[in-house]
C-alpha cells in the first residue's frame, strides 16, 4: 500500500484531474455567492448553477469515480479511508451539534 493520494496513478489520473477541477469550480461558486448580496438578483442565478454541479458532481463521483476507485484501491487503502471519512464525518457532525 503506497501513501499516494486517491487516484494519483495511471489508471485514475484523467477521472481525479476532472474531479479535482469540478471541486474547484464548486469552490469558485461557493465564493461568488458568498460575495454576492441575496437581494440580488443574480444569487439565485449563482445557487441554482452551484446546485446544478453539486448534483452533477455527485452523480459523477457515484458512477465514475467510486467505481473507479474500488478497481484500484486495495482492501486496505478502501479500510483507511473508509475510517478516515468517519473520523470526518464526527468531526463535522458535533460542530454543528
Amino acid at each position: 500500500m503506497s501513501n499516494i493520494p486517491l487516484m494519483f496513478n495511471d489508471v485514475g489520473l484523467d477521472i481525479t484531474r476532472h474531479a479535482l477541477a469540478e471541486h474547484h469550480e464548486m469552490d469558485e461558486l461557493v465564493e461568488k455567492l458568498e460575495e454576492t448580496d441575496m437581494s440580488n438578483p443574480g444569487w439565485l442565478a449563482i445557487a441554482k448553477q452551484l446546485s446544478e454541479k453539486v448534483h452533477h458532481h455527485l452523480k459523477e463521483e457515484e458512477h465514475k469515480f467510486f467505481q473507479q476507485a474500488g478497481k484500484i484501491l486495495e482492501d486496505a487503502e478502501k479500510e483507511i479511508l473508509a475510517k478516515k471519512y468517519l473520523a470526518e464525518y464526527h468531526k463535522y457532525k458535533t460542530v454543528e451539534a
